[in-house]
């Protein structure tokens, strides 16, 4: 039988006993003032906004009733992982004045052994002997510990039995099985009051990811989705919730209430309205908040994946890359390495994108001549703007294939006048030095083009027959016929003391 079915507690009758409004009090001394015990009844709205770093805000609101003078109420089904001090009390409305005093924070406390030891001094029911010869003795219990329960009747009598043989009344106030916070207030009248709060919670987070299904031949995303996975280890459940993902790292303090989030919020400016009927997008501050539509239910120890965005036939244009390297000087070992494949793309309204996408890992799938779809490669995609022109890189080709070698070094000598030089200070040298980059197309019938990136001194002017793109970089292209090489061959001058 189950523990507390043998304490004289059904489970349909426990959970009677936790929905009512009022507890009994313990008591007090006939100078102390009386504070009223009662409890929220459960929250008729709930706000929750997940942020990545793995913590959420939970806003809500609930009623309570509350008589004249000192109450102490309690918000039972708060999560398990609350942040200390980070309630806030946002708004209390009620018909008299409300003065918040005090709040605690309380673990779930509602076990059998919890009940039994608030019931010491108190009137109960054991059960001694079994079977036919099984009698219940009233009395009061005057100790419990372990596997043994002292209780003494009114006729003088002492009973040792098994606590869980014992019956009690009513549940002392302040009992639940989830955590809670019990706040002290003051109110000037009686009646009912509608409490707005909100508090921090570690244990939500969530993560984007973006499939895209890409048609080489046409240069195109077939589709372009973005969902979101929301995970909730808070160690309490959310029904019927409205979700907000917000983007980025708010640095939040552990100690501290949330005030001024709230009247962000509230002056939330800008929204967009992502295509495919996802979520809608808005700017709070410098954040980006994502709107999950309608309300959503997420259990503890669950995670839900929840669509954010969709596009089709979204534009992009293939490049084939052979990339910088970090230093721009000296010897590079001739070593033929695949050359990477990137896409570049625009997040606008006319390629069917143009809305803000939280950062995540982007998936990219292909079909094969059987028009299945295979994953082709896995890409970290940064937070994008909209408007914002940006990259999926398809990783490296097995077909394209390049080399960079330098071919010769001359040194630069000086016509011009010696420079003023330091007490042990040598005169500075340069260098040309002439690179070949050659470029092999292995492929059987598609020319390509390459791309070249060359890291380049800041200080040197002329860089044909590459381009500038920035201080440090420039760009040359080649392109390349199925089946043969090509070779481009540029030259720096730099410095070498």
């Amino acid at each position: 039988m189950n523990y507390l079915n043998r304490l004289g507690l059904s489970v349909a009758a426990l959970a009677a006993v936790l929905s009512v409004q009022s507890f009994v009090a313990p008591a007090h001394a006939a100078d102390e003032p009386v504070v009223q015990f009662a409890v929220t009844k459960a929250a008729s709205a709930v706000d929750i906004t997940v942020y990545g770093e793995g913590f959420g805000q939970v806003e809500e609101l609930r009623r309570v009733q509350l008589s004249a003078g000192t109450n102490s109420f309690q918000l039972n089904g708060i999560a398990a992982k609350y942040r200390q001090d980070s309630l806030s009390i946002i708004s209390a409305t009620g018909p008299g004045d409300f003065k918040y005093k005090s709040a605690n924070y309380q673990a779930a406390n509602l076990t059998p052994e919890r009940v039994l030891e608030l019931s010491v001094g108190k009137q109960v029911t054991i059960t001694v002997g079994s079977g036919a010869t099984s009698r219940s003795v009233t009395g009061e219990l005057l100790y419990v510990r372990g596997g043994q329960a002292i209780v003494t009747t009114a006729g003088g009598g002492t009973v040792v039995g098994n606590p869980s043989d014992i019956e009690v009344g009513k549940l002392a106030a302040g009992l639940s099985a989830s955590a809670s916070l019990v706040i002290e207030a003051e109110v000037t009248k009686a009646g009912v009051y509608n409490l707005n709060f909100l508090y921090e919670t570690d244990g939500l987070g969530w993560n984007a990811k973006h499939t895209v299904v890409y048609n080489e031949d046409k240069q195109v995303l077939e589709s372009f989705n973005t969902t979101v996975n929301v995970v909730n280890q808070s160690g309490t459940s959310f029904d019927n919730a409205n979700l907000w993902l917000l983007s980025g790292n708010v640095q939040a303090p552990r100690n501290r209430g949330m005030r001024v989030a709230a009247a962000e919020y509230a002056a939330a400016p800008a929204m967009f309205d992502a295509p495919g009927g996802g979520a809608s997008v808005e700017s709070v501050g410098e954040r980006k908040v994502y709107r999950i539509p309608g309300r959503v239910s997420i259990g503890d120890g669950q995670s839900r994946q929840l669509p954010l965005f969709s596009g089709a036939n979204v534009a992009v244009e293939q490049e084939y890359v052979v990339p910088a390297h970090q230093q721009y000087y000296g010897a590079e070992a001739s070593v033929l390495s695949p050359v990477n494949v990137r896409l570049k793309l625009k997040n606008c309204a006319e390629h069917n994108l143009g809305t803000p996408l939280p950062a995540g890992n982007v998936k990219v799938l292909q079909r094969n001549s059987e028009s299945r779809l295979q994953v082709v490669n896995n890409y970290s995609l940064k937070e994008l703007a909209k408007d914002e022109v940006f990259e999926i890189g398809l990783g490296t080709s097995s077909d394209v294939k390049a080399e960079r070698v330098l071919t010769k070094s001359t040194t630069v000598v000086s016509n011009g006048p010696a420079p003023r030089l330091r007490p042990g200070q040598d005169a500075p040298e340069w260098q040309d030095q002439d690179f070949e980059v050659k470029v092999f197309n292995f492929k059987d019938k598609k020319n390509v083009t390459v791309l070249i990136e060359v890291a380049t001194p800041a200080d040197q002017n002329v860089v044909l027959p590459l381009t500038r793109v920035t201080a440090t970089l420039a760009t040359g292209k080649v392109s390349v016929t199925a089946g043969k090489s090509e070779v481009l061959n540029y030259t720096l001058r730099v410095r070498t003391r």
